[in-house]
């Protein structure tokens, strides 16, 4: 087995992926808190409460009345005759009786007095985690960028890299712990309404889509704080013993 010196592209490969991932994890998570209300995307949505009438085949299905959809900040409703949605303004604690009263005809409302959980702090907790995360993670790969400008820090980067993979793990344990109990308030909120409401033809509540790009952004996180690892693991230290002045020659990867 030999060593050689990794080439600058390969470098800048193995340190601009994580930075892009980091910066897809912060926007899904920004996205999905202010997904619903402020943007009017459905797909922001915590929960969705809706009437579903079966078409004459009995196999397709449409859209039956209005549409009431809850999101972190706010909740939005939509007429089946109008594609466009009413929606209330960002509020902490969100409003979602604003909604419920404008318009339910056909919708049980008498079991949609919604309490989401005390949630969207810990959500933006997780947000500027993962923004102080990135700016370690910026700041340690400097060198590697510019390495002339910044050739004198380049002993620091170990330990920036080292801090972004405490930062985001911290942050990871936010974000984990209030998609979970997110999760399980949709679900929860949602069985107990579809009890209330066998009365009421087809009325049905389901959870929302914003579970798909928050899972991502733990998902990715993941993946980002494996390769911190390995940048860390890369980062030239004084203590190392065959240390050369060009981090690039420094950082070596194993060939066969």
């Amino acid at each position: 087995m030999t060593v050689r010196p990794i080439s600058q592209q390969r470098l800048h490969v193995l340190y601009t992926v994580p930075l892009v991932f980091s910066l897809a994890c912060i926007l899904m998570i920004f996205g999905s808190l202010c997904g619903l209300v402020p943007w009017r995307q459905t797909s922001g949505a915590v929960l969705i409460v809706h009437r579903d009438f079966p078409t004459a085949d009995q196999e397709e299905r449409i859209d039956g009345t209005a549409s009431f959809y809850f999101g972190l900040l706010g909740s939005c409703y939509r007429k089946a005759s109008d594609q466009k949605l009413q929606c209330t303004s960002v509020s902490y604690p969100p409003d979602y009786n604003t909604t419920i009263a404008i318009g339910g005809e056909g919708i049980n409302v008498a079991h949609l007095d919604i309490s989401m959980p005390d949630l969207p702090p810990v959500f933006l907790t997780w947000l500027l985690i993962s923004i102080i995360a990135i700016i370690c993670q910026v700041l340690g790969a400097l060198p590697i960028y510019a390495p002339q400008r910044f050739f004198r820090r380049r002993f620091q980067s170990e330990k920036l890299f080292s801090a972004t993979l405490w930062i985001l793990g911290i942050g990871w344990a936010f974000g984990f712990s209030a998609v979970l109990a997110l999760a399980c308030f949709a679900q929860g909120f949602g069985d107990e309404y579809n009890l209330f409401s066998i009365f009421f033809s087809y009325n049905k509540a389901t959870m929302g889509r914003i579970f798909v790009p928050l899972t991502m952004a733990l998902v990715i996180q993941v993946i980002v704080g494996i390769a911190v690892i390995v940048q860390i693991a890369n980062a030239p230290s004084e203590e190392k013993d065959a240390f050369e002045s060009s981090w690039q020659t420094h950082l070596r990867v194993t060939g066969p």
